[in-house]
């Protein structure tokens, strides 16, 4: 279903800054160690995410500087932030059209995403905002957005809900863990906010690579979007 190996760009859509770590984190490690191209879209600067009242009016240029450090440690190339307000991620005309574009202006061969499913109002809105996105710009429309492009793949990812019934399970080492860890743990100002967040990485990557690979290996589980068909193109 899908070689690591053989693609060259991935693109990856969070609510929030520090969604791609707990997510994909790890896979975007292992996809960096590959040397491929990483892009994050990421829809909030998560400014109600504080714990302590003298921390909400550095909300945002902490979430700034956080994801900066994310970048760093997991080999992310490019983020694209929104700016949106936080809890009020909505799939309207201009949001989902900036989708659409990004899209089409990176080409990527996969995309991560959140859940449909997911218990966050702002993630369920970036799950159904990526499906569509990614079906319409493979529409032979709006050229002066750039060519139309068709991403073989979309996959959920898990963040507060455990995925039932993955479709896939990507494994890796555990240095690509401790990298998604350390990622973990440049978000300063989420690590109170996300109680045991660390333990909860810990144990679905161990739990996730058990089931894949057996002792010592680690892994990160997703769930194939079934929202627009795959293409089956003979002698490609």
């Amino acid at each position: 279903m899908l070689d690591l190996n053989k693609i060259e760009r991935v693109m990856v859509f969070g609510a929030h800054g520090d969604d791609e770590i707990i997510g994909c984190g790890g896979t975007l490690a292992y996809l960096s160690e590959l040397e491929k191209e990483i892009c994050v879209i990421t829809f909030t600067y998560r400014e109600t995410s504080y714990l302590k009242v003298s921390e909400k009016s550095i909300a945002m240029k902490s979430a700034d500087q956080e994801m900066q450090d994310a970048d760093e440690i997991l080999g992310i190339g490019k983020r694209v932030v929104f700016g949106l307000p936080c809890r009020g991620v909505v799939n309207d005309k201009e949001n989902f059209e900036r989708c659409m574009k990004l899209i089409r202006n990176f080409r990527p061969h996969v995309i991560f995403t959140h859940s449909p499913t997911d218990f966050h109002r702002d993630h369920r809105a970036v799950s159904l905002m990526t499906d569509e996105a990614r079906e319409k710009a493979w529409e032979n429309l709006q050229s002066d957005w750039g060519d139309p492009w068709h991403t073989p793949l979309v996959f959920y990812y898990e963040i507060f809900n455990l995925i039932s019934h993955p479709s896939l399970i990507v494994t890796f080492t555990k240095e690509c863990l401790n990298k998604k860890l350390k990622a973990m743990e440049s978000q300063v100002s989420q690590i109170s906010v996300l109680r045991g967040i660390k333990q909860q990485i810990l144990g679905r990557a161990m739990e996730r690579g058990a089931f894949a690979g057996g002792e010592g290996v680690y892994g990160e589980a997703f769930k194939l979007s079934d929202y627009f068909p795959m293409f089956l193109r003979q002698g490609e």
